[in-house]
């Protein structure tokens, strides 16, 4: 009988068993107790901090954080120090919140000197300005103006180059043309002269000739 009552409370046991092992809390949880976790409570949220908690129960006794203070995470036991932009140089971008740190930058003229911008240094003159400013953007416009008139300049003198060779080039060739029309004609002109300058039979001797066939 004893063994049976304790089989069927096994049995019971079992889904609550099964409940346990499955648990998972979510990333704004915390599995409670520790050692044998039941329950997912609630984490303190940003902008709060764990003062006290209670070890029987998932109540937990969050505070908010003041002044300069912040904390940016789930069930932080403290609150961090936000920090100022007093430093030389710089300036404020995004105020001090309970949620988030203040955030700094340098004033225009100057570089964070490290990673966590800690501190300003003046940008060297060489060195082009981390924001561009309007005086930037209209010499930049102009150089790139300046730019598209040197090559149409350069273009028109190309152009106005091809001109003149072909225009010589043509010149050349009437003349090249020309002369070999002068040669020709002069050549047509002595052949004829020589045609003309050809002996002809005298008028007495084609009289004997036909002379003698008569007397024959």
């Amino acid at each position: 009988m004893d063994c049976s009552v304790f089989t069927l409370s096994l049995l019971c046991l079992l889904p609550l068993v099964d409940l346990i092992a499955s648990l998972e809390c979510s990333s704004t949880q915390y599995a409670w107790p520790s050692g044998n976790p039941q329950f997912c409570c609630d984490k303190c949220k940003p902008g709060t901090y764990i003062k006290s908690r209670d070890k029987t129960t998932c109540t937990i006794d969050c505070r908010p954080c003041t002044g300069n203070l912040y904390t940016d995470t789930y069930n932080a036991k403290e609150c961090k120090n936000c920090g100022d932009c007093d430093k030389e140089n710089m300036e404020e971008v995004v105020s001090c919140r309970s949620t988030h740190a203040i955030e700094c930058r340098c004033k225009a003229g100057f570089n964070c000197g490290d990673d966590e911008c800690s501190y300003c240094t003046e940008t060297p003159a060489t060195a082009a300005p981390s924001t561009a400013t309007r005086g930037t953007t209209a010499a930049s416009t102009n150089s790139t103006q300046d730019t598209v008139w040197f090559m149409i300049i350069i273009c028109l003198l190309c152009l106005g180059i091809a001109l003149v060779i072909l225009t010589k080039m043509k010149t050349l060739l009437l003349r090249l043309v020309n002369s070999k029309s002068v040669k020709f004609k002069i050549q047509e002109e002595e052949g004829e002269e020589e045609k003309e300058e050809e002996p002809s039979t005298p008028v007495q001797e084609v009289c004997g000739k036909c002379d003698q066939l008569i007397d024959v």
